[in-house]
C-alpha cells in the first residue's frame, strides 16, 4: 500500500464582493450624518467657549458649504486613509481596496477624496455601483 501525503499548504485568493448600491447609500446616508454631527460639535464648542461671533459668521450659504466641503474632505481622509472604511462602511461591513483587492495608498484616498468635492459625482451611481470617486482614484467598496 502507497502512502501519499496531502500537503495542507496552499493558497487562495479572497473573493471580493463588490458592495452594491444599497449598501453604498447608505454608507452615503451615514457618513454625511456624521460629518453633519461634526459640524454641530463644532456649533456647541463654538457657542460653549463664547465664540458667537465667529458662529453667527458662519451662517451664510457660502461659508455653509465651504465648511461642509473642508470637514467632509478631513473626514474621509483621516477614515479611509487610517482605517480603510468609514463610520458608514463600518455599520454596513465594508472597506475600500484597490481594483487589484490591496489596501490603498494615502495616494489613492486623496484622489478619492478629491473626486467626492465634484458635484455630480453622486449621480455617477445611477446606472451602476461604481462611482467617479471608484473609478478615477482605481479603488472600490467591498463586502467584508
Amino acid at each position: 500500500m502507497e502512502h501519499v501525503t496531502l500537503s495542507t499548504e496552499y493558497t487562495t485568493e479572497p473573493t471580493l464582493i463588490r458592495a452594491g448600491q444599497g449598501r453604498r447609500l447608505a454608507n452615503l446616508l451615514i457618513d454625511s450624518l456624521a460629518i453633519f454631527a461634526m459640524i454641530f460639535g463644532l456649533g456647541v464648542v463654538l457657542a460653549a467657549t463664547g465664540q458667537e461671533a465667529l458662529l453667527d459668521s458662519l451662517d451664510n450659504g457660502l461659508l455653509e458649504r465651504l465648511l461642509f466641503i473642508v470637514l467632509s474632505v478631513a473626514y474621509y481622509l483621516i477614515m479611509e486613509g487610517l482605517f480603510g472604511r468609514t463610520l458608514g462602511k463600518i455599520l454596513t461591513r465594508t472597506r475600500v481596496v484597490t481594483d487589484e483587492g490591496l489596501q490603498p495608498s494615502f495616494g489613492d484616498i486623496l484622489k478619492r477624496t478629491a473626486w467626492r468635492i465634484v458635484p455630480f459625482d453622486g449621480l455617477s451611481f445611477l446606472g451602476d455601483a461604481y462611482g467617479w470617486h471608484d473609478s478615477r482614484s482605481n479603488t472600490m467598496v467591498v463586502r467584508d
